[in-house]
């Protein structure tokens, strides 16, 4: 548990949290972008948004098309 001892202190805590929910919220929309992107330009069947949850990091995977199903591709997950 953190203890918090004065106004300064918690300021630079808040602080932190609000960069760090920042800089999460940025990798979400340049995530849902490269998506977005691939659907515009017509190549929505060659990609995945995959965002298990609400509480995981989404990433956009390039589809594998062998033996008939969808594989990922692991050497490539994100493409711009």
């Amino acid at each position: 548990m953190v203890l918090i001892k004065n106004a300064r202190e918690f300021r630079m805590l808040t602080q932190a949290f609000r960069h760090l929910m920042t800089g999460t919220g940025a990798y979400f929309y340049i995530t849902w972008g490269i998506w977005l992107r691939h659907c515009l330009n017509g190549r929505q069947e060659e990609y995945d948004l995959r965002w298990p949850s609400l509480f995981s990091l989404p990433e956009v995977v390039k589809r594998n098309h062998v033996n008939g199903g969808l594989q990922q591709d692991s050497a490539k997950k994100k493409e711009i």
